[in-house]
Order: structure tokens, then C-alpha cells, then sequence
């Protein structure tokens, strides 16, 4: 009987279908204290620490990316190694943020940390600089260190991503954007570096800014409020709020009437003794509602407008 031949059944080929990249808008607030976040797709921003120091590749309690406490990041970028929450805690050798330029490796690291976790592959960003060092020099000094593809590693992943455009805000008159007022209406950033004020006008649907000396920024008026709180208490703390309220308001009133219609924001506004105490001077200064994110609330309604990247539904349709 002769041997049936059975014909093998060969695999049919596997087709893997690329999928497309995600676009974004997405906007950060990277302060020296803390960086606010939000994307186009978020319902509301996320703040983490900015703090870092100079770390190394020697501590490894955590294997994965889900063993590192919340907060907690250990990030390589460009062959060095930084500390981020608790483990920054293990060195000596932290990053500072008190610098004349926004566009080194502290805050621009900040920038790309936000983009890699929350981003998008290809981002449309913006983020901030203060008033008063807002120069087309310090915008490109920033934007040409974030323009581009980057490649950074966290918590033991790595990230693969680019931006394709990026813009500068103005700190403290960008914040006006979350909530546009009308009249005349005064802006206080009260941060951890620096004191950004800012002056607009509204009327019906127009709103812009006052020029002149109607905004700017306070250098080396920064309050590191958490610190101030560690080390300070009771009459002590009071005296020391009075009198960083005191070079505030020698500073702003040859430009701002004590009665003016103001809203502080920033941490410094989470304070309720400092509050109180700026209230003395200025009656009508009163906190936003949400003071630590409204800067990155109005960068992200900024963003949206034809002057930037243009409304959500005409970005999705362009990209």
C-alpha cells in the first residue's frame, strides 16, 4: 500500500499593526519647590516635588518600577543618575534652583520627568519663566535644550519621546488665563524663589495685560514656606511673615493701590498667617481657590488658543 503524502499547513504570517503615535499638548509649571502638570487629557494637574540630588546606580531596594514609593524617582539621563523624593534623601549633593536661567539641568530634567510619565510620543509643551527674565534669549536658551527627541530612564524603565514644539510663559500673567477677570485686577505669585506680580484688564471679551511696570518679578523674595514654617513658630514666625510682606509691599506700592482687586496664588498662599498678613496692606487680596495649580491652569487655557497650539477639536484635526 503506498504511503500517503501529507502536506504540512504552512503558518499564516503574523501582521503586527504599528500603532500610531499619541499627540499632546502638554504644560509645566516647574518650580523650584514643587512642578505642576497638566495634559490636554487630564481633568486636573498633578504636582510632585522638584527637588533632586545627584544619585548613582548602587541603590537597588527597588527592582521594578511598582516598588518605588510615590514621589520617589530614580532618574537617568544623559549617563547621570538623580535622586527624586525619599531616596534624595540618601545624598548630600542636591541641585539647587536658585539660579539667573530656567534652562539648566534642574529645571529642564523637571520638564522632561513630566513629559516621560504623562506626555504624550510627541508633545506640544509650554512652560514658564519668571517676568522678569522672560528675554528672547531665555526663551531659547530653554526651548533649544527641550526641542527634539529624548531619551530618559525612570525607576528602571526607559522612555523614548520627543517635543516638537516648545513655548515660554511668563510667570505670574500666564496664571491670569485660568480666570480671566474683569476691570482692573491685580495677579500675586507668591513662590519659593521669587515674587511674580502681574497686572490685566477685562472688559467684556477683551482681556490682556497692562504693561509698564504693572508686572515684573521680586528677585530673592522667594519664601520657602515649608522651611520657614520647620524652623520658625508663633511670634517669631509672625515677625518674620511681617516683614517679607513689608519689602512686598515697598515694592509694589508706587505701582498697585492699597485697595486694589488682587489674587495671590502659589505656595506661599496656602499660608493662612501670611495671608492674614498681606490682608492688613491689601484688603481686597484674596487666594484662588486652587493657588498651587492656577499657574498651570492658565498655561494650559493659553495653550489652547490660536496664538499657541489652538483649541483641542482644530489640534486633533491637524494631527
Amino acid at each position: 500500500m503506498a504511503q500517503s503524502t501529507v502536506k504540512k499547513q504552512q503558518p499564516s504570517p503574523v501582521v503586527v499593526a504599528e500603532s500610531e503615535p499619541t499627540v499632546g499638548i502638554i504644560v509645566i509649571d516647574n518650580g523650584g519647590f514643587n512642578t505642576k502638570i497638566l495634559s490636554q487629557d487630564m481633568e486636573s494637574p498633578i504636582v510632585i516635588d522638584s527637588k533632586k540630588a545627584f544619585g548613582h546606580n548602587n541603590y537597588n531596594n527597588f527592582k521594578s518600577a511598582n516598588d518605588y514609593p510615590e514621589g520617589t524617582y530614580k532618574i537617568k539621563w544623559k549617563g547621570k543618575y538623580y535622586f527624586l523624593g525619599l531616596l534624595a534623601l540618601r545624598s548630600r549633593r542636591e541641585l539647587t534652583g536658585f539660579t539667573s536661567t530656567k534652562s539648566t539641568d534642574f529645571f529642564i530634567l523637571s520638564v522632561l520627568q513630566s513629559c516621560a510619565l504623562w506626555g504624550y510620543d510627541i508633545n506640544y509643551i509650554m512652560t514658564s519663566t519668571p517676568y522678569l527674565r522672560y528675554s528672547i534669549e531665555e526663551q531659547e536658551l530653554i526651548n533649544s535644550r527641550l526641542r527634539g527627541d529624548h531619551e530618559i530612564e525612570i525607576n528602571n524603565k526607559v522612555y523614548m519621546f520627543s517635543i516638537a514644539e516648545s513655548v515660554v510663559a511668563p510667570e505670574a500673567l500666564i496664571a491670569s488665563y485660568a480666570n480671566k477677570k474683569q476691570g482692573i485686577h491685580r495677579w500675586l505669585d507668591l513662590g519659593s524663589r521669587t515674587v511674580g506680580f502681574a497686572s490685566t484688564q477685562g472688559y467684556g471679551d477683551f482681556f490682556d495685560s497692562i504693561g509698564g511696570d504693572s508686572c515684573g518679578t521680586i528677585e530673592k523674595e522667594g519664601l520657602e514656606i515649608t522651611r520657614v514654617l520647620e524652623d520658625k513658630e508663633g511670634e517669631e514666625l509672625r515677625e518674620h511673615l511681617s516683614e517679607y510682606v513689608e519689602n512686598i509691599y515697598n515694592y509694589l506700592s508706587p505701582i498697585w493701590d492699597d485697595n486694589d482687586n488682587i489674587t495671590a496664588f502659589g505656595g506661599g498662599a496656602l499660608e493662612p498667617i501670611l495671608i492674614e498678613e498681606l490682608q492688613k496692606r491689601y484688603p481686597n487680596l484674596e487666594v484662588d481657590e486652587d493657588p498651587l495649580t492656577l499657574q498651570v491652569r492658565g498655561m494650559m487655557a493659553y495653550a489652547l488658543t490660536p496664538e499657541v497650539y489652538g483649541s483641542e477639536e482644530e489640534y486633533d484635526e491637524e494631527n
